[in-house]
């Protein structure tokens, strides 16, 4: 309107109910008529529509492969004796990481996680010389806590069972156990250790603590 317009100052303030706003201290005239007002701004920031969206939380879903050894311990009997047997398990891993380790960081690097498995595993144990071999599955579902954005501890139920075993009989001391039908139905207190790199790549080392009989007639977990 043909009026001289001098801008004094620019300034951020901060409302009762948490919002911003920007305005600019501007003296309007010259001489006596001059007058001073607060000239609120909204501005607007140019959005990508093609940058990727920052969720609260990662997904992700990939292969695993684990190396096993089990032990037995065998369970009031004295003619029984367990050692130790190497295996593998092998299947599919969904990991999910929660919340923001701090306000500015990306999600997924929070101090939660959540991690479920399929897997197949394949476990031998010794018992009296016999080498007894075991194929089944594996599904843990363990919850996560994050020292850091890539350091955890993890805890839950393993579920686990066989569907074949081989020999499928065991003779010892003159007693007979049918080990071809021990399906070994457990649920397993699993404990473990881990690190996630920056690309989702995982590695740990657990803890399974069996919980039943492989059989009824067959003492050893």
């Amino acid at each position: 309107y043909g009026q001289r317009v001098e801008i004094k100052d620019f300034n951020k303030t901060t409302t009762d109910d948490g919002n911003i706003y920007y305005y600019t201290s501007e003296k309007i005239g010259d001489g006596v008529l001059a007058k001073e007002s607060k000239v609120y701004h909204i501005f607007y920031d140019e959005v990508d529509p093609d940058a990727p969206i920052d969720f609260n939380h990662r997904v992700a879903i990939g292969p695993k492969a684990s190396f096993i050894y089990s032990m037995g311990n065998v369970v009031n009997n004295n003619d029984l004796s367990a050692k130790g047997g190497v295996g593998f398990n092998a299947g599919l891993v969904l990991n999910a990481h929660f919340g923001r380790r701090a306000i500015s960081s990306p999600g997924g690097t929070g101090w939660l996680g959540l991690q479920a498995e399929v897997l197949y595993a394949y476990k031998s144990l010794g018992v009296n010389g016999n080498s007894l071999k075991f194929n089944g599955f594996e599904v843990p579902i363990l919850a996560q806590c994050y020292f850091t954005p890539n350091v955890y501890i993890e805890a839950g139920p393993t579920f686990t069972g066989s569907f074949v075993s081989d020999p499928k009989h065991l003779d010892v001391n003159n007693e007979v156990y049918v080990v071809g039908d021990i399906k070994a139905y457990d649920v397993m207190l699993t404990v473990g250790l881990g690190y996630k790199t920056k690309s989702g790549f995982m590695i740990n080392a657990r803890y399974n603590l069996g919980n039943s009989k492989f059989a009824g007639n067959f003492p050893v977990k």
